[in-house]
């Protein structure tokens, strides 16, 4: 067989190639005008195509405030913090935020065919929206911020945003800070509202973490917008002064400063955390060997002025004066603040299942039926009234939002003697009347020696709630004031209500005295916590106070 010839690097070097003519047309000829045709076909795709294709521009907002939504020819585009490329025509644009007044511009666009790719043509779009309801947006902002303040401990992955100086910002660019459109002075001795204000922010920081928001927001609104060094100095002492103006501003600081803050401050939704902030340990614990923000001897107590039996329920009432409150923190710590309360009543026990039941019928919106319009209204979750069996009878009914119990005692008033109304108590009518029935409380409410049980409280055979009254009732007639469930309040949750001035407040309100799912001493007629409105809860009821019109 014959040997193949072997290719050598000689053999290699040696090759040529030579190409043939293309109709005649010699290569030396055609190859530069293939590339050239190449280069053209390159530079078309690059440069001209992506203009020809997307002719148009990229929009390009500047005006005030920032981050308003934009909608074009009624369609919802995105917001004015982003760059928006629209296709060369004519568009109405509807520009809008909450608090301003919309405002619609109507812009034409062009473009650009060359280089588009690498550089886009820009419009600039110039906008000024006008204050029509700056409250509602400082309200909405104040919520927000509410609800961050009690959402835990930031991480590097997790940021809390500044939601309320973005809002305060928004307005003061708007010059409403600065024209008295939103804050006005006070006159006559009034509060000035700027006040008003910073202590509702410190009543509701409750970390470190939001604290560089609130702080923020104070002084911009302090400062009316106008930031500067007298201004700055000016928020400086308004910050001082509501620090010092109150017995609450050292355990604020200290709270603050040293990070003490728990996030399981209320978390009643499982049986395993159905707990108040902090009420086992840190309470107890708070200020032995150090004074500041421990457990207040509290010894004064609304006097019990009768009775009154109305509307189903039978009432205790007590009267007016000004009365000290403990305001415990989520830290443990307590802020104790004075308060003024009228003449007053609480309910005897809990509201039943017979009375709800009773409510039901001659209120059908609020049937468990209706459970998914309830929800759509944002007054109800989807755990109202999961448990309801339509049963008549002495337990108490649970799984109730706070909007349903405001419902009820709104149907309630309409069955009370002329001059009364039915409403649910606030915190300092709770805790007066938990007080009221256990002497001194010294010890919290916890084991007092004039007849208060201990409660209904939780143990290895305990499933749910027991009979309202099933145990003796307290020296002032009151039931299951500690234990069975938590209760409802009228009054919006803050960490620091010593602070507050009541303006502004969180979406969550305050609920007292633990439930049957609490270890008993876990659980002081101190003890708070807060809880969205519209939260329904196997562990959570109320009952209804009365007040003199």
């Amino acid at each position: 067989m014959r040997e193949e010839k072997k290719i050598t690097q000689e053999d290699i070097d040696n090759a040529t190639v030579k190409l043939r003519p293309i109709w005649g047309v010699n290569p030396r000829v055609y190859v530069p005008a293939l590339y050239g045709i190449l280069a053209l076909i390159v530079v078309f795709l690059l440069f001209f195509l992506p203009g020809i294709v997307n002719y148009g521009s990229v929009l390009e907002f500047e005006g005030t405030p920032g981050n308003c939504v934009v909608y074009m020819d009624g369609t919802f585009k995105g917001s004015t913090n982003q760059r928006m490329f629209l296709k060369a025509g004519t568009y109405t644009l509807r520009l809008g935020h909450l608090g301003f007044g919309d405002e619609t511009i109507e812009i034409k666009v062009g473009g650009r065919v060359f280089g588009s790719l690498f550089s886009s043509r820009k419009l600039a779009v110039a906008y000024s929206l006008k204050p029509d309801k700056p409250a509602d947006l400082l309200d909405a902002a104040f919520r927000d911020y509410a609800s961050w303040s009690l959402s835990g401990t930031p991480s590097a992955l997790y940021q809390l945003p500044m939601v309320l100086s973005s809002a305060t910002s928004d307005l003061s660019s708007s010059s409403v800070l600065q024209d008295g459109t939103l804050f006005r002075s006070g006159t006559d001795g009034a509060e000035r509202p700027e006040d008003a204000f910073v202590r509702d922010v410190l009543s509701m920081t409750a970390s470190p973490a939001v604290a560089r928001d609130g702080l923020r927001a104070s002084i911009i609104v302090a400062s009316e917008g106008r930031p500067g060094p007298l201004s700055l100095v000016a928020s400086a002492r308004k910050l001082t002064s509501a620090l010092a103006g109150s017995a609450a501003g050292p355990v604020w600081l200290r709270d603050i400063l040293s990070q003490k803050i728990y996030s399981d401050y209320a978390s009643v939704t499982t049986a395993a955390k159905a707990v108040t902030p902090n009420a086992t340990g840190s309470a107890q614990n708070a200020g032995q060997g150090d004074t500041l923000g421990a457990r207040p001897d509290i010894v004064s107590a609304p006097r019990k002025t009768g009775r009154l039996a109305a509307g189903g329920h039978d009432f205790v009432l007590f009267d007016s004066g000004k009365f000290t409150l403990a305001g415990q923190a989520p830290s443990g710590s307590y802020a104790t603040y004075g308060l003024q309360v009228p003449l007053f009543g609480l309910a005897e026990t809990e509201v039943t299942n017979a009375q709800w039941a009773r409510f039901l019928q001659e209120n059908p919106a609020w049937q468990p039926g209706n459970r998914a319009e309830l929800e759509k209204q944002g007054l109800v979750d989807q755990d109202y009234l999961s448990s309801w069996t339509g049963a008549s009878n002495s337990m108490p009914v649970v799984g109730v939002s706070w909007y349903a119990a405001a419902a009820y005692c709104d149907w309630l008033s309409k069955k009370l003697p002329a001059g009364y109304t039915a409403t649910l108590p606030s915190e300092a009518m709770w805790e007066l009347g938990a007080r009221a029935g256990n002497g001194s409380s010294k010890n919290g409410g916890q084991n007092a020696k004039d007849g208060q049980d201990d409660g209904v409280w939780a143990n290895a055979t305990r499933t749910g709630p027991a009979a309202v009254g099933s145990l003796s009732a307290s020296s002032a007639g009151l039931s299951d004031m500690l234990g069975n469930v938590w209760e409802w309040t009228n009054d919006a949750y803050r960490p620091y209500p010593a602070f507050a001035s009541g303006r502004f407040s969180g979406n969550e309100k305050a609920v007292r005295g633990g439930s049957w799912a609490n270890a008993k001493d876990s659980v002081t007629i101190y003890s708070r916590g807060g809880i969205a409105a519209q939260h329904s809860s196997a562990f959570l009821g109320f009952r209804p106070a009365i007040i003199r019109r």
